[in-house]
């Protein structure tokens, strides 16, 4: 089952801005934990499978600015 329409799975997120900006998986996931621990995104676990983080699709524009 997916996530509901206004999420989308860290994974997904982070091999789609590899695509769109050319940066390194690496180099997005510092961003994604600094904003995370500024408090600009806020990552849950999904509620059926613990192990996929998922982030509101809202917050997608917060990580495309840090990155450009």
């Amino acid at each position: 089952m997916s996530a509901p329409q206004e999420y989308l799975y860290k994974m997904e997120l982070v091999f789609s801005l590899m695509r769109e900006t050319g940066k390194t998986r690496y180099t997005i996931e510092k961003v994604f934990d600094r904003l995370e621990a500024m408090g600009k995104i806020h990552p849950s676990r999904d509620p059926l499978d613990d192990r996929k983080v998922r982030i509101p699709k809202d917050e997608l524009e917060t990580l495309r600015q840090e990155l450009t």
